[in-house]
């Protein structure tokens, strides 16, 4: 049996790559943003920037301004979301009725493109960072999986642990966090995939539609004016 499904590529002006993989079969989909910026990207300094910026996309933006508008959003709507942190990549994505996708790319490109990065909500967060890396380091299966990544990269990006140590958790502040969205959270720089009942042509008007990055934003401003 083929379990290989078609995937179709296309790219926006804006040079944000749009991946669309058709599964006629299902009447949901998933959709799923990928960033070019995981932990190698870092520095010593910012280390862990990458995983904390993940929490902190859910924290609330502009359209839908703090964490339970984000998930009652996407909760209302029968859905699911999460994301993750890698080493080459961090990932966002809703899992919703194709009836609602709307929804999933409305609120994720509102996450993506327009974080408050509140600076309570930093402070709040910090605590839960701390006792996840915390966590990690008392749990076997984790500290074998960090020293592993040690031992064989040495010390560099990938040999650091993704979340950062606990005094970079503790001295990141809002600046930072802006910094590092504006070097890493442009359309160049963002993969779109949209898996399941959707079309190529539907998935690029939907990009095209929500995911308007701030250096694309600027432009449409200017030849309005």
């Amino acid at each position: 049996m083929n379990n290989r499904f078609n995937h179709t590529l296309s790219v926006t002006p804006a040079g944000l790559r749009c991946l669309t993989i058709p599964v006629p079969a299902s009447r949901s989909l998933t959709l799923l943003v990928l960033v070019r910026a995981g932990s190698r990207y870092e520095s010593r300094d910012d280390n862990g920037i990458s995983h904390f910026m993940e929490h902190m996309f859910f924290k609330g933006a502009e359209r839908y301004p703090d964490t339970m508008a984000v998930s009652s959003a996407i909760d209302g709507a029968g859905g699911s979301f999460n994301a993750f942190t890698g080493e080459e990549l961090v990932g966002y994505y809703v899992k919703i009725s194709s009836a609602r996708k709307n929804v999933a790319y409305d609120v994720i490109s509102d996450m993506l493109l327009n974080s408050k990065f509140d600076s309570e909500e930093i402070g709040r967060e910090r605590g839960v960072i701390i006792e996840e890396i915390r966590m990690h380091h008392d749990d076997p299966m984790s500290q074998v999986y960090l020293d592993f990544h040690r031992l064989v990269f040495g010390d560099q990006p990938l040999g650091w642990d993704i979340a950062g140590p606990e005094e970079n958790v503790i001295s990141m502040q809002r600046e930072n966090f802006l910094a590092h969205h504006q070097k890493h959270y442009h359309a160049g720089n963002c993969v779109v995939v949209c898996a399941g009942d959707i079309t190529p042509q539907e998935h690029e008007e939907l990009c095209r539609k929500y995911f308007i990055f701030p250096d694309e934003k600027r432009s449409r401003n200017r030849l309005r004016a």
